[in-house]
C-alpha cells in the first residue's frame, strides 16, 4: 500500500510492534554504545592524522567534532521521516560531519538498483532488510559488515535472521517490527458475548455463531487482494514456529510449498469463505470500504493486521481506535504470531574506498542505534526496537499496538518467511485472490509457488536449482 501523507507516515511507526525481552542495565548499555562510537572515532583519528608530533593539546571543541570536514552521502525514502531527519541532524552536531540527504522512492527494484548498477554509492543507505534485495547489491563485494557493532547485542532472537546473508550481517535495523495478527471490534465482540478465536477451528465455530446472531463474522476487502494474504499469513505463523529452518531447507531444495501442512494453511482462506465467515460479495469490496464497515460496527473481526492501524488512526482518530479496536493473535492449529522485522527501514553501509568516510558511516550506525536512538523515538513516535532505550511515553501507544507487543511474548513467535528468502515464490496476492474466487485450488497455488521459487533460485545461480 502506498503511504503518502505526513500524518500517516508519522503514525505508521506506532503500529510496528516490538518483541520485549529482558536486557541489562540501561545505563550500562548506553555506556557500551557510547564507548563503541568513541572507539570508532578514535580509530579514524589514528588513521587519518599525520605522524608529525602535536605541539599543543586538542581543545575540547576539537575533540568533540571528530569528523569535522567529512562529507557523507545518505539515501533515504522520500517520505516525511521526522525520526530519521532528527538523528541525522543530531549526528552532524555531535561529530561535525556533513550529511547530504538524497530522498528516493522506496521501491528498490525501480529506484535504488538502477542507480547502484550505474556505479553510484552513498555512504549510508536506508533500505528494507529483505534478503532478496540485499543480495542484488552483491553484499560481499559492496557492503560493510556490521557484525560486532553494539546494536547487535540487543537484537531479539526472533529478529536475528533479518539482514543476514551467508551468515554475515549487513543491515542495521531502525524501525520496530510489525507483529502480525488480525483486528477485532471490541464493541461487536462484547455484544456477541463470544470468546475470540485463536485457531482456524475456533474461527470457523466463531463464524457460525456470529452469523446465526445476525453479525458478519469477518469483514474483508478482497478487491484489495492483500487482505486475503493477511488472513493466510496469520494462519502460517504456527508453521513457521514449528519449522525454524524452513528458509534453509527451501533454498537447498529440501522443502516444498506443497508440504501438506503448508497447503492446509493456504486452504484456510477458502475454508473460512466456505464457512460463510465473510460478508457477501467480499471480492467486490475494497480496503477502504471494509475499514469503514468495520468501524461502523458491521462486523466482528477485520481481515487486516497491525500495519493497518495507521489507516484507522488517520481515518477515525485515536479515540475511536482506542474505543473499538483490539489486536487478535491467531494461527492455524496453535495461537502464534510472526514478526515482519524487515519491511521498513534500516541502514546498509556501502563500501566507498574512503576509510575516513566508511568509519564515519559506522559511527553513524552506532549513534542512531545507541545514544541517538531516543531522539529517533521521540520524533518518530514508535515503540522501541532496542529495549535498552525505553519508549519515552509508552502510555501514548494505542491499545491494539500494546496488545500486539504483548502477544509476541505471550504466544510463540517466528520471523516472517519472505523477507528472509533470496528467491521469490511469485505473486501470492494474486494466487490467493484466485483461490478466494475459486479459480485455483490450494495445491495449485503451492505448485505455482514452487515453480516460481525454483526459477528465481535458478536465475540467482543457487546450487540445486
Amino acid at each position: 500500500m502506498e503511504r503518502k501523507s505526513t500524518t500517516r507516515l508519522i503514525i505508521l511507526g506506532v503500529t510496528l510492534a516490538l518483541v520485549a525481552f529482558a536486557c541489562g542495565d540501561e545505563e550500562a548499555e548506553e555506556a557500551t554504545t557510547a564507548a563503541t562510537t568513541q572507539a570508532t572515532v578514535a580509530a579514524t583519528e589514528a588513521t587519518t592524522t599525520t605522524a608529525a608530533p602535536q605541539t599543543t593539546a586538542m581543545t575540547e571543541a576539537e575533540s568533540a567534532l571528530p569528523f569535522e570536514g567529512v562529507e557523507l552521502q545518505l539515501w533515504r525514502p522520500n517520505w516525511d521521516q521526522a525520526g530519521i531527519d532528527a538523528i541525522t541532524e543530531g549526528f552532524q552536531e555531535l561529530t561535525g560531519a556533513t550529511i547530504e540527504v538524497t530522498m528516493i522512492p522506496p521501491t528498490a527494484s525501480d529506484n535504488v538498483l538502477p542507480r547502484w548498477a550505474a556505479g553510484e554509492r552513498p555512504d549510508i543507505l536506508y533500505l528494507e532488510g529483505f534478503s532478496s534485495v540485499i543480495a542484488t547489491l552483491n553484499p560481499a563485494e559492496n557492503l560493510q559488515s556490521v557484525d560486532g557493532m553494539a546494536f547487535t547485542a540487543n537484537i531479539t532472537p526472533a529478529l536475528e535472521p533479518f539482514g543476514v546473508i551467508d551468515g554475515v550481517r549487513y543491515w542495521a535495523p531502525l524501525t520496530a517490527p510489525t507483529v502480525n495478527g488480525l483486528l477485532y471490534n471490541k464493541k461487536v465482540v462484547a455484544d456477541l458475548g463470544l470468546e475470540l478465536p485463536g485457531t482456524l477451528d475456533e474461527m470457523l465455530s466463531f463464524c457460525g455463531t456470529a452469523r446465526d446472531a445476525g453479525t458478519t463474522p469477518v469483514i474483508i476487502g478482497e478487491a484489495s487482494t492483500f487482505m486475503g494474504w493477511v488472513v493466510q499469513q496469520a494462519m502460517i505463523a504456527d508453521y513457521l514456529v514449528a519449522n525454524p529452518d524452513l528458509v534453509d531447507r527451501l533454498q537447498s531444495g529440501q522443502a516444498s510449498f506443497t508440504d501438506p501442512e503448508f497447503v492446509k494453511r493456504l486452504q484456510a482462506l477458502r475454508d473460512m469463505k466456505d464457512a460463510d465467515c465473510f460478508q457477501e460479495n467480499a471480492e467486490a469490496v475494497d480496503f477502504s470500504s471494509s475499514m469503514t464497515s468495520f468501524m461502523e460496527d458491521e462486523g466482528a473481526i477485520w481481515a487486516c493486521a497491525s500495519f493497518c492501524i495507521p489507516d484507522l488512526l488517520g481515518a477515525f482518530g485515536p479515540e475511536a481506535v482506542e474505543e473499538k479496536v483490539g489486536f487478535l493473535p491467531i494461527s492455524y492449529a496453535e495461537t502464534a504470531v510472526w514478526l515482519y522485522g524487515a519491511d521498513h527501514w534500516g541502514v546498509l553501509l556501502p563500501m566507498t574506498g574512503d576509510p575516513e568516510r566508511e568509519a564515519a558511516a559506522r559511527a553513524y550506525v552506532d549513534y542512531i542505534t545507541g545514544e541517538g536512538y531516543p531522539l529517533y523515538l521521540e520524533n518518530a513516535l514508535e515503540p522501541s526496537r532496542y529495549p535498552n532505550h525505553p519508549v519515552p511515553d509508552p502510555d501514548a501507544l494505542p491499545t491494539p499496538v500494546k496488545t500486539g507487543q504483548a502477544a509476541a511474548t505471550e504466544y510463540p513467535a517466528a520471523a516472517a518467511l519472505d523477507p528472509r528468502l533470496l528467491c521469490s515464490f511469485g505473486d501470492l496476492f494474486t494466487f490467493l485472490s484466485e483461490l478466494f474466487v475459486g479459480q485455483k485450488t490450494s495445491i495449485e497455488i503451492a505448485e505455482a509457488m514452487d515453480s516460481a521459487f525454483a526459477q528465481s533460485c535458478a536465475d540467482l545461480g543457487i546450487p540445486g536449482f
